[in-house]
């Protein structure tokens, strides 16, 4: 058996967004299913639209007791939506980010999978679901306090539940590598990694001011392992081959020395804080 089918609205798991306008066509040869998609909208309790790209569902064995089918689908959206999408109780991969995500902005590409027993009412540990997204012009004014992110070209990648969003980004105007993650589970951990080479008017913006301490550059990896930690511990290490050295009030300098690093950590709350 196979049909095609045109302006076709469907709901494919529990309350997740419904398809509409939908177009495709359809295949049932013995006990196997197959559609595929060439085109439609998901539309989010918001009103805002994701278009959908492309997308499958394939089910084999429909006769037996049970059956699992495989869902996947590519869609486009204003970064706003595809957090909806994915924050959507039968998802929830984002509650608890962390982040006031109403303040991302940007454009997404999400490439999603869904794995979904054919039964009625599925227990929610029986349901999969993994994606992979590309965020492209990312900007998030405040994602920490005093920090602003913008001109990001991040993929974020979801898998049994933790998060992980990688790439590079602009902290404060200043060009850096960001790496964010967060384990499964509720209140999953989250942690960060920041990585940059810094002149002295890049260390500025970003907060860190070292005067008349040290000029020229300096590779720097700051390692946020629990942002939640009430002290804000980083620990931070710097590549300092390139940096001139001078405590003026001493008359001590010192010239850049090839592998020179040093390591310290930071504590920008609590008792130690500054």
């Amino acid at each position: 058996l196979h049909f095609r089918m045109a302006d076709v609205s469907t709901r494919y798991f529990k309350e997740l967004p419904p398809l509409i306008k939908a177009s495709g066509e359809a295949w049932l040869k013995d006990d196997d299913f197959r559609l595929e998609m060439t085109s439609g909208e998901i539309v989010l309790p918001s009103g805002k639209l994701g278009k959908l790209d492309k997308g499958t569902m394939a089910a084999e064995d429909i006769m037996v007791p049970e059956t699992v089918a495989q869902y996947t689908f590519d869609v486009t959206a204003p970064t706003q939506a595809i957090l909806e999408f994915a924050g959507h109780p039968s998802l929830n991969l984002i509650k608890k980010s962390g982040f006031d995500t109403t303040k991302l902005m940007g454009n997404a590409k999400l490439s999603g999978k869904l794995a979904v027993p054919m039964m009625k009412g599925p227990p929610p540990e029986r349901v999969i679901f993994s994606a992979e997204a590309k965020v492209r012009d990312a900007a998030l004014e405040g994602a920490l306090p005093g920090i602003d992110i913008t001109d990001g070209v991040v993929g974020v990648t979801v898998e049994k539940g933790a998060l992980e969003a990688k790439g590079p980004v602009k902290i404060n105007g200043v060009p850096v590598e960001l790496t964010w993650r967060r384990a499964a589970g509720p209140g999953g951990k989250q942690s960060a990694v920041i990585e940059a080479t810094l002149d002295g008017e890049e260390r500025k913006k970003i907060g860190v001011d070292l005067g008349e301490f040290l000029r020229g550059p300096m590779a720097v990896k700051a390692d946020l392992a629990d942002l939640a930690d009430p002290e804000g511990r980083i620990d931070i290490e710097a590549d300092l081959s390139k940096s001139e050295m001078q405590i003026a009030a001493i008359s001590w300098s010192r010239p850049p020395v090839p592998k020179t690093s040093a390591t310290f950590v930071y504590f920008n709350k609590g008792e130690r804080g500054r």
